[in-house]
């Protein structure tokens, strides 16, 4: 009778444990659950915000802003044959003007449009160099040459002629010390880049595509240590915007003078050397676009700080949430310890009422 009594005690006992033990496993489980949901409708409340932020609406005065970003946006070209915006007679006049100056101040050199003549031979030369006199060369040094660097000399000069300003004797005997008095010119890498010749270029635009010969040309013919005529050394970005700089300019000295002066490689050496200047709308557009950023990285502050992180998310979640697990357990232990007590009351009852 006992055994029986017993087994109907664990038997009564046994579900009330697995059904306390089973609320609270689904009672943690339910937590988290709804824990995750919050989180992820907070992200995605926040990732809904985020999106309608930036989606254009059709507010009027939102339009009248987007069309005035797109005016003040730069429109890019590839059109290579016409040229960036267009200058007066005047601005291309005085572009000429200040490239010269500043060829005959930095390199001290007396440019002229008249061409030296460049086929005389080697004593015709030497002559030349005799007139000059003075602190620039000496007899001696004149006579220290041969005959056959006056020729070589001569080959390079008649390019520099083309490629920069017309220049004089004195700017051969430069020249001709750079060969082969100071070295800062290899005579040898100089002639093999005259294979390439920017005059059979009509704008320098058309330059761009052959980018990387040029580049070539420069360092062979203009290496930025060269004592006779160095040009800075450029990034290929750099020479590219130098070159649409030009065009404008090129084309109306073209049209006012009939041919290019001075010369492709003076005006590449000259903003290599000053630099492109900035205009009123470049500077707007800048201006605009730094505003832009700092406005845009406002907003991205603001944002991470008006959102909850996920530590501060789950918090507030657990304190939303009612208290379930270990409370429900507690209950469920009392109820199955007063059964047993109930129980083992009749059965002691019995147990007496026998004997």
């Amino acid at each position: 009778m006992k055994k029986w009594l017993l087994l109907g005690v664990c038997v009564l006992a046994f579900p009330l444990a697995a059904h306390a033990e089973s609320n609270e496993t689904n009672g943690n489980e339910a937590a988290l659950t709804a824990q995750e949901e919050t989180l992820t409708s907070t992200q995605n409340s926040d990732e809904v915000n985020t999106v309608a932020s930036t989606e254009p609406t059709n507010d009027p005065s939102n339009t009248a802003t987007s069309d005035s970003a797109a005016a003040v946006e730069p429109v890019v070209t590839t059109d290579s044959s016409s040229p960036q915006g267009t200058v007066s007679d005047k601005e291309a006049e005085d572009v000429q003007n200040k490239v010269v100056e500043d060829i005959e101040k930095d390199l001290g050199i007396k440019a002229s449009e008249e061409k030296q003549d460049t086929n005389l031979t080697a004593q015709q030369w030497r002559e030349a160099l005799y007139e000059i006199g003075g602190n620039l060369i000496s007899k001696e040094e004149v006579d220290s040459y041969t005959d056959q660097q006056l020729l070589n000399a001569q080959t390079l000069f008649e390019r520099y002629n083309y490629d920069t300003v017309g220049m004089d004797a004195s700017s051969f005997a430069r020249l001709l010390q750079a060969l082969y008095k100071d070295n800062t010119l290899s005579y040898e890498a100089a002639t093999q880049a005259l294979s390439f010749n920017p005059r059979n270029y009509q704008s320098s635009l058309d330059l761009i595509p052959v980018v990387d010969q040029l580049q070539a040309y420069l360092k062979a013919m203009y290496p930025a240590n060269s004592s006779f005529w160095g040009v800075r050394s450029l990034t290929n970005d750099e020479l590219i915007a130098i070159l649409k700089h030009i065009a404008p300019v090129q084309q109306k000295i073209i049209e006012q003078r009939g041919y290019l002066w001075p010369g492709m490689i003076a005006l590449i050496s000259n903003y290599a050397e000053k630099g492109i200047p900035a205009t009123e709308d470049s500077t707007q557009q800048t201006q605009e676009s730094s505003t832009a950023e700092s406005t845009t990285t406002s907003s991205t502050k603001q944002a991470a700080a008006t959102t909850p992180s996920s530590s501060e998310s789950q918090t507030i979640v657990q304190k939303l949430l009612p208290k379930t697990g270990e409370q429900r357990t507690i209950w469920m232990v009392v109820i199955g310890l007063i059964i047993v007590g109930i129980v083992a009351y009749v059965w002691l009852r019995k147990s007496r009422s026998r004997h």
